[in-house]
């Protein structure tokens, strides 16, 4: 049955409380609901505050990676002592002791042993704190709650068999937790190795099965092989049957995010401020998690956690009027956890921010780069989220909720607000897409719009930008993308203009010496150059020359070195034909020009010759490598 928290724990206390249920119970539930957090952080704290329970020692404990019964019985012992040292000593020092002996013990006499000797172990404790024997095996009015007993490797019949004793014969009340449906599976692939060697038998009977006719083992494929193993190990008809013996009632686990929520805001947000934040927009954060269907509580807390990191950056910026911080903090606020959703659902390939949210013009990629790869620029983010709070004051936003005009004056309004805006240079070249974007389904509509007054207002400011790099192309053709523009003579003249402004090289390439880090800068800006479709079209070659006769032997076979970076690959002409004129004129330069190169350094001369030789050959082999894709 499907109950909520409150009708849970009230189940869970009624079985505490009546002495004839000699059976256990389950709590069922799906990995990453919030079971094991309910249990440890709603269930057993409100059984403990019950003074009517008579089961009141209540130990929790994790079935995780356990191997065997003994096992099994040691962490049990073991938790009766970290009970009995917290008791004594305090929580953290209780647990401190025994986390110790755990790691000097595996089996409860040789932790007694080592108690004996306690000094060596560094516990600082005498013989007179030192549990009774009968402090520890008195069972009575002890409750156990059991989690993870789908990840327990032993088998299950044999587990629910050890548990039957513990409710009929020992009086002990157990709850366990389990996502029920992986027990078999988890079950099956234990000792899987070993179960194919057994059944691989010639002299076992597997004739009753449908796919097999006792084949020769070198004939199974793998289903026949693993039919035999569910054939021979099958747990399922056995495990209901003892289930049946040992569980008194199985309870569906149905994650209610609102009841949990508040806890686990408290718990796992450390920031008192942002606290308050979490617990003010509760509901719009519960709905986000509605709407996506998600119900994974692993998600909600990394939600938490990663809020937790950027908020401190986002809290000391300064902004008058402050309601508009406050809103672009409530922004980010849904875009973390929708992220968290995307990223935990692995759906990080299609981020689309305009799900993110309300505004779609704000570039809050800041979150996903620190989610999904813990980076983090403080004055970046400052700096963006003082441009986006200015940015729903212009225009551009205005016309984002277009639709809600009342009149044709207010567009007309906000078109001479957008030239004014684009004039006194409030947007980036990066945005110019989506402000094309927005003209042009204006005009569409009908509107009388001069498109060549906006085009060449933006033209004007990329030709008057002092520094364009190509970082502002490749954002400029990210918006392009983002938000589905489609391509037109107005962007692609200002794409144009871009490319024709945009500094590749630094101007150290011409001044500097030609070494080690001019070869590491080109092997990381390599990509930059494919997309551009262009290398030594974006070079001065003219310089290059002035350079090269300047140059050493080193130097020459520098530069080698670097036009080896971009035209060695084999489908160099996919993305370097645009530099076939550069390459032609360079060579010509070289083959008028090489007694000068030669004669420049009498001490490097015929080695710098050798160098200037094998430039001139392999330009040779990258021009006959382009110049047969234009054939």
């Amino acid at each position: 049955m499907n109950i909520n928290n409150d009708k849970l724990i009230n189940i869970v206390t009624d079985y505490l409380l009546e002495d004839r249920y000699t059976q256990a119970i389950l709590i069922d539930g799906k990995w990453g609901t919030g079971k094991t957090f309910f249990v440890k952080e709603k269930l057993i704290p409100t059984l403990k505050n019950d003074s009517s329970l008579k089961y009141t020692n209540i130990y929790y404990l994790s079935l995780y990676d356990i191997k065997d019964l003994n096992e099994l019985t040691n962490k049990i012992y073991l938790t009766l002592f970290e009970n009995f040292f917290k008791n004594k000593f305090g929580e953290k020092r209780g647990k401190n002791i025994t986390n110790k002996l755990n790691l000097f013990s595996k089996a409860i006499n040789i932790g007694l042993n080592a108690l004996n000797n306690s000094n060596i172990l560094g516990f600082n404790i005498t013989k007179d704190d030192l549990p009774k024997f009968e402090d520890l095996i008195d069972l009575k009015n002890i409750s156990l709650f059991l989690d993870d007993v789908e990840r327990c490797k032993i088998d299950i019949n044999e587990l629910l068999s050890f548990i039957n004793t513990l409710t009929e014969q020992n009086n002990i009340k157990v709850v366990l937790i389990a996502n029920e449906e992986e027990i078999n599976y988890t079950q099956f692939y234990n000792n899987l190795p070993e179960k194919y060697m057994l059944t691989l038998n010639e002299k076992i009977d597997f004739n009753k099965l449908s796919t097999d006719n006792n084949q020769k083992k070198e004939q199974l494929d793998k289903e026949q092989l693993i039919d035999r193993v569910h054939y021979l190990f099958s747990i399922k008809d056995l495990y209901t049957k003892t289930k049946e013996k040992t569980i008194m009632i199985t309870i569906k686990y149905n994650p209610n995010f609102e009841d949990l929520y508040d806890t686990i805001v408290e718990k796992y947000c450390r920031n008192k401020q942002l606290q308050k934040r979490l617990l003010k927009y509760k509901s719009t954060i519960l709905n986000i998690f509605k709407q996506k269907k998600h119900t994974n509580i692993r998600t909600l807390i990394f939600g938490i956690i990663s809020i937790e990191k950027l908020y401190p950056i986002l809290s000391s910026i300064s902004y008058t009027p402050k309601k508009y911080l406050n809103k672009e903090i409530y922004n980010c606020l849904k875009s973390t956890f929708i992220l968290a959703i995307k990223i935990k659902s692995k759906h990080i390939n299609n981020l689309n921010y305009d799900d993110i949210t309300d505004n779609q013009y704000i570039d809050n990629s800041f979150i996903s780069k620190f989610m999904l790869y813990h980076h983090l620029d403080k004055d970046k983010i400052k700096k963006d989220f003082i441009y986006i709070i200015k940015h729903r004051q212009l225009a551009l936003h205005k016309f984002k909720y277009y639709s809600n005009f009342t009149s044709d004056n207010e567009i007309y309004f906000y078109l001479k607000q957008l030239y004014k805006e684009l004039k006194n240079d409030l947007y980036p070249i990066q945005e110019y897409p989506s402000i094309i974007e927005k003209l042009v389904k204006l005009k569409n509509i009908g509107f009388s719009i001069d498109l060549e007054k906006y085009q060449t207002c933006m033209i004007n400011k990329i030709n008057n930008e002092m520094d364009i790099s190509f970082n502002i192309l490749e954002k400029f053709n990210e918006n392009t993308r983002i938000y589905n523009i489609i391509s037109n003579t107005y962007t692609e003249n200002l794409k144009q203009s871009i490319l024709n402004k945009l500094t590749y090289v630094p101007q150290s390439f011409f001044t500097d010496k030609w070494d080690n880090k001019i070869i590491t800068y080109f092997k990381e800006h390599k990509d930059d150059f494919y997309l551009s479709r262009g290398f030594l079209s974006h070079l001065d070659i003219d310089m290059i020359i002035q350079k090269l006769i300047k140059a050493d032997k080193n130097e020459v076979s520098n530069f080698s070195t670097i036009l080896y970076i971009f035209y060695h690959i084999d489908n160099a002409n996919e993305y370097f034909t645009n530099d076939l004129d550069s390459i032609n004129y360079l060579l010509n330069k070289l083959r008028k020009n090489t007694s000068g190169f030669y004669m420049f350094n009498n001490s490097l001369s015929l080695l710098k010759k050798q160098e200037i030789d094998y430039l001139i050959n392999n330009l040779e082999s990258y021009k006959n490598k382009l110049s047969s894709s234009k054939n």
